[in-house]
């Protein structure tokens, strides 16, 4: 199995058998307050909708899906970073990612996004990362641009599970 690592976290592609890490990820309605106003997943939604959908992006052996992110020190699952392929793109990936709130503000996500950008272009060479906010999410706009990510443009989300306007940036 693929493993990835950077100086204080490790990585490994989830699968249904994570059900449980995710649940505990979205029942925090401050972590779940820009995917969908702040309303925690439940068991039923995540198995019927969250899994199938996970696993209809996964590829392991090309590395992508959805990354559960652990600390080295305490082997903690701090969230996951996401490398996901869109067919109407070719040539682009889109990233992503989501973390425990207690994990906010430590650089955990900017450490996670700077090598999932870094292992896309080198594992599957993409010529371009994208990733997308709402526009109120100033904490995700700012990992993106230190990441060295530009913005590009505001508009309706790509993916018809999430609707919204968001924000478009690109590496």
């Amino acid at each position: 199995m693929l493993k990835l690592k950077t100086e204080r976290l490790t990585y490994a592609l989830m699968n249904a058998d994570d059900v449980d890490l995710m649940l505990d990820l979205n029942s925090d309605p401050e972590v779940m307050h820009y995917i969908n106003g702040g309303n925690p997943t439940c068991r039923k939604e995540m198995m019927e909708s969250h899994i199938p959908r996970m696993e209809s992006f996964s590829n392991f052996e090309k590395g992508r899906g959805l990354w559960k992110a652990v600390t080295k020190d305490t082997n903690e699952f701090i969230g996951w970073f996401m490398l996901k392929y869109l067919a109407d793109f070719p040539g682009e990936i889109e990233m992503g990612w989501r973390l425990k709130k207690k994990f906010w503000g430590k650089g955990y996500a900017t450490e996670g996004a700077a090598m999932l950008c870094d292992f896309a272009k080198k594992q599957h060479g993409i010529n371009k990362v994208f990733a997308t906010a709402l526009p109120e999410n100033i904490n995700s706009h700012k990992i993106m641009k230190k990441i060295g990510m530009k913005y590009i443009k505001t508009a309706h989300h790509h993916d018809p599970a999430f609707p919204e306007i968001v924000a478009y940036y690109e590496l």
